[in-house]
């Protein structure tokens, strides 16, 4: 299970450890033609020095992405809380997609523990 121990600025541990996972429990692999991890300026014209994580899933043609971004902070994020929410925007998304219009999708996926680190 997940814990404080999720750095978002470390967007491939992100990737690997909540991302892949969700995604992989809704998505189907025939289905999946990219997944975007990445860290910036939540708009344009940017407003503010924060940085946030965005989770962008391209299938089948289309670009599927949860209707908020993440602010990255200094402090370890929970993981297993993360992925929950990830798991639910993604959800209600594809459900008014065309990819799976009208239909809720149901998944499991587990948070894969940290990485060696170093």
């Amino acid at each position: 299970m997940g814990g404080y121990d999720l750095d978002f600025l470390d967007t491939a541990e992100v990737r690997r450890r909540v991302v892949v996972p969700v995604v992989s429990s809704l998505v189907r692999a025939d289905e999946l033609e990219e997944l975007v991890v990445e860290v910036g300026r939540n708009s344009f014209p940017v407003v503010g020095r924060e940085n946030w994580l965005r989770v962008a899933v391209k299938a089948r043609g289309e670009w599927i992405e949860p209707p908020r971004r993440w602010l990255v902070t200094e402090a370890p994020e929970d993981a297993q809380w993360f992925a929950d929410e990830l798991y639910d925007l993604l959800r209600d998304e594809l459900a008014e997609s065309r990819l799976a219009w009208g239909e809720l999708r149901d998944g499991t996926f587990e948070v894969l523990p940290p990485g060696p680190t170093g």
